[in-house]
């Protein structure tokens, strides 16, 4: 599975968390969205986390997204907040949900399984060719039959060696410049998590010496 395969299925399994129509769970609906809807997409959690100052849940992607121009959660809390795994009885409720799956296969899924499923066990599941120009997709055995035969195959630049598109023409500088803009997105959301983890690493590190000078614990 490559980068662009691998986006069109997170996509995928995104989708079935954001139908709740389809959950087959009974449940108080106030309840349920204090609890388990994400305060930025307002749709199921999708790889739960929860902020350390205010306590509201979201989408890891969608936290990480926000802060990026934002510099805090949408609430305004202050820069010492920090992005944490929510508690085990909410993470328990999430994996005890059950959906239909939204492809009508006649499947109901729970939470924690629904990525196995989409990608793997699901008769009428989307797939894309991984070829990273075509833009086909269909049932598994559509795409299997197409990806032999796909137009862009064994098709490369003889200057760069690079994929194109046959019906237009290539540059070699603008595919270079699209492919780089690509990778400098990617960067920059690392560098977004790298920065949560190390504020993480920092308040751990300062509670352990705080707990270690009030004589509470000894290393």
């Amino acid at each position: 599975m490559n980068d662009k395969q691998a986006l069109f299925y997170q996509s995928e399994i995104k989708s079935q968390k954001s139908l709740n129509y389809l959950i087959q769970n009974k449940f108080d609906e106030k309840f349920f969205n204090d609890y388990f809807i994400c305060s930025i997409c307002k749709n199921i959690l999708h790889i739960p986390k929860e902020c350390s100052e205010c306590e509201r849940y979201y989408c890891e992607n969608c936290y990480l997204d926000f802060i990026k121009s934002n510099k805090s959660c949408i609430y305004g809390c202050t820069s010492d907040s920090k992005l944490a795994k929510p508690h085990k009885t909410v993470l328990n409720f999430l994996d005890n949900l059950s959906f239909k799956c939204k492809n009508d296969c006649g499947a109901t899924v729970k939470y924690s399984s629904i990525e196995s499923h989409l990608v793997t066990l699901c008769s009428k599941m989307l797939y894309c060719c991984g070829n990273f120009l075509c833009k086909f997709s269909g049932e598994r055995a559509d795409v299997d039959n197409h990806t032999k035969n796909c137009e862009f195959n064994d098709k490369s630049c003889e200057v760069c060696k690079n994929p194109y598109e046959s019906t237009k023409k290539h540059d070699c500088a603008e595919f270079f410049l699209s492919k780089k803009n690509h990778l400098t997105e990617k960067l920059n959301n690392l560098s977004v998590e790298y920065n949560l983890k190390f504020r993480e690493l920092e308040h751990l590190s300062e509670y352990i010496e705080k707990l270690i000078k009030d004589g509470k614990i000894k290393l």
